[in-house]
C-alpha cells in the first residue's frame, strides 16, 4: 500500500493504523463503533515492529536486554536501589506466644534488626541487593563498543557508606573511571 498524505514519506504510524483498519474490516464487524471499541481494548498492546536492520534506537528494559548485545547501551537513571525494605514477608512465629499464628507477614524494616527477625530481614536484603546487581551485571555487559551510564551519585556526608545504588557501587569498584559532573 502506498500513498501520499506527506509528501514523499511514508508514515510509520498511519500505515500501522491502516493495516489494523484493513484487518478489522476483513475479521470482525465492518462498522465505525466496533472498531473504536477494538481499538480501544487494545491500544495498550499494539506496537510497530520495525526491522532488525533498521539504523534505529532500540529501547529495552534490562531484563529484555539480557542475551543481547549492542554497540551503544546508554544507561539512565542508574541510581536505583535496593527495593527490598519496605516489602512484606512471611516469617514462621517460633516464639511461643506468637505459635498460634503459625507464620506472620511483617513489613521488611531497619527496625527488625533488633529482633527475633533479624535473620529473616537480613535475608531479604541480601536478595534485593542480589537482585539489584544482577539487573547492573545485564546492563553493563550489553555495549561492545561504548556504554553511557548515568545516575546520581551519594553525597560524601551520606550517613551510610555502603554502595546502596547501582551506579554507586559502580564507581567504587571501578578505580579507572572518574564521575563527571555535567
Amino acid at each position: 500500500l502506498k500513498y501520499s498524505l506527506f509528501e514523499d514519506e511514508q508514515d510509520a504510524y498511519l500505515t500501522f493504523f491502516m493495516d489494523e483498519v484493513l484487518s478489522f474490516g476483513k475479521s470482525k464487524t465492518n462498522d465505525l463503533s466496533s472498531f473504536l471499541t477494538n481499538w480501544l481494548e487494545k491500544r495498550g498492546k499494539l506496537s510497530i515492529a520495525l526491522s532488525e536492520n533498521s539504523e534505529a534506537i532500540r529501547l529495552l528494559t534490562i531484563h529484555k536486554s539480557k542475551g543481547l548485545e549492542f554497540p551503544v547501551v546508554m544507561h539512565p537513571f542508574a541510581d536505583y536501589k535496593d527495593e527490598s525494605t519496605g516489602n512484606s514477608i512471611w516469617v514462621y512465629a517460633d516464639d511461643e506466644k506468637l505459635k498460634p499464628l503459625d507464620r506472620l507477614r511483617i513489613s521488611t524494616t531497619e527496625k527488625l534488626t533488633e529482633t527475633p527477625f533479624a535473620t529473616n530481614y537480613e535475608h531479604e536484603k541480601s536478595l534485593g541487593a542480589m537482585d539489584m546487581f544482577n539487573m547492573l551485571y545485564v546492563a553493563l555487559t550489553r555495549p561492545v563498543n561504548r556504554l553511557y551510564i548515568s545516575g546520581k551519585l551519594k553525597k560524601e556526608n551520606a550517613k551510610d557508606q555502603s554502595a546502596s545504588t547501582a551506579i554507586q557501587f559502580v564507581f567504587e569498584h571501578l578505580t579507572t573511571v572518574e564521575p563527571t559532573a555535567l
